[in-house]
């Protein structure tokens, strides 16, 4: 039975295994299919960005369910300026659960300069906020171990 359970090896169970079948495909039609098909995250995105085909990499933007994967189809469109590559970028970038590098980056390639500047000044003040939130716990957990003896 187990003989015709066959299945490509970017379908493995084993990552590696997966990554390196799509790693080793260069056939557009291929890459195509697991850009849009493979269960795990990553191998999607792997996948993206090794396509060409403009149409298939629109598809993926518009329609993937994981916002990274989208992304990565996004930024790999040739124009940027796209409504659904701008709506693309601008989800990311108003994403609080997406980390800041990445919706920092992401800001880059938003079209409206207004819009682009309003976004990086409030990411900006975000960061700032998530910094001085961080050093305040840090002083708070550093004056507790002080007060344990942590330190003797």
């Amino acid at each position: 039975m187990g003989l015709f359970n066959f299945k490509p090896a970017w379908q493995s169970d084993d990552f590696y295994k997966a990554e390196r079948a799509v790693d080793k495909t260069n056939n557009q039609k291929k890459l195509a299919l697991i850009a849009q098909t493979a269960q795990n995250e990553t191998i999607r995105v792997q996948a993206v960005w090794k396509l060409t085909d403009q149409n298939v990499l629109a598809g993926i933007a518009e329609k993937d369910i994981s916002i990274n994967v989208r992304l990565s189809a996004a930024r790999k469109l040739t124009d940027k300026s796209t409504d659904l590559a701008q709506k693309v970028f601008t989800e990311v970038v108003k994403n609080k659960n997406i980390n800041m590098f990445e919706r920092e980056s992401t800001a880059e390639y938003l079209s409206d300069e207004k819009f682009k500047q309003k976004i990086i000044a409030e990411l900006k003040i975000e960061n700032k906020k998530r910094t001085e939130n961080l050093e305040k716990e840090s002083r708070g957990f550093i004056m507790e171990s002080i007060k344990r003896g942590d330190f003797n």
